[in-house]
């Protein structure tokens, strides 16, 4: 089953490679139409389709591609999904700091 963060994880792996769906489509060897999908959060199951753009572009953000934490941020500003999950770690680390010191 594909959580939310695959959801994500998608959008962004689209939006890194600052290509049209057409271009896109062809790199990994499905239709256009499936790529706009994609983007439109229109399939529920992504995972294969994060794989094989992983396998056709060399592109994956499992290995950080650089992203800097200020295009983080940016791309959270898109992106209310990604915005939850990083406040959700950021939380998270602000407990994690709490209980560290005590």
């Amino acid at each position: 089953m594909t959580s939310r963060v695959d959801q994500e994880w998608v959008q962004l792996l689209l939006r890194r490679l600052g290509q049209n769906d057409r271009e896109i489509g062809e790199k990994i060897g499905v239709a256009q139409s499936t790529i706009w999908r994609l983007r439109n959060r229109k399939i529920s199951k992504v995972t294969k389709y994060i794989e094989m753009i992983n396998r056709a572009t060399g592109v994956s953000l499992n290995d950080g591609v650089g992203l800097e934490f200020a295009e983080l941020i940016a791309l959270a500003e898109e992106s209310p999904g990604l915005e939850a999950i990083l406040i959700a770690l950021s939380q998270f680390m602000r407990e994690d700091a709490r209980t560290a010191r005590r």
